[in-house]
């Protein structure tokens, strides 16, 4: 009994052509970032937040290599694509960002 309020599980999101496999996050990892600013994408925080968040990615470098999920690979990517990515992220684990009503 209780099993259902365990963090676990992953979800697939696309970014353009990008797939990547993110966590649900614990109340212990999760409770680091919920003072994270959306609006801040170079914060160490942040860093921290989306490293914590992603599971994997088919992101590869110019010449088709994969990239690792690390801190490097992080500051090499836009900024428009690591806002859509920690908005995906914040959403999924409930940290401040609200879905958008229709």
């Amino acid at each position: 009994m209780g099993k259902q309020y365990l963090a676990s599980g992953t979800k697939e999101i696309q970014i353009g052509d990008a797939k990547i496999k993110i966590k649900k996050l614990s109340y212990g990892v999760a409770k680091q970032f919920m003072q994270v600013d959306k609006n801040n994408v170079n914060s160490e925080n942040t860093d921290n937040m989306l490293l914590a968040s992603i599971a994997s990615w088919n992101l590869t470098d110019n010449d088709d290599k994969a990239l690792p999920v690390d801190k490097k690979s992080l500051d090499n990517l836009t900024v428009e694509f690591v806002n859509k990515l920690s908005q995906e992220i914040l959403k999924y684990n409930n940290l401040g960002i609200e879905e958008a009503k229709n």
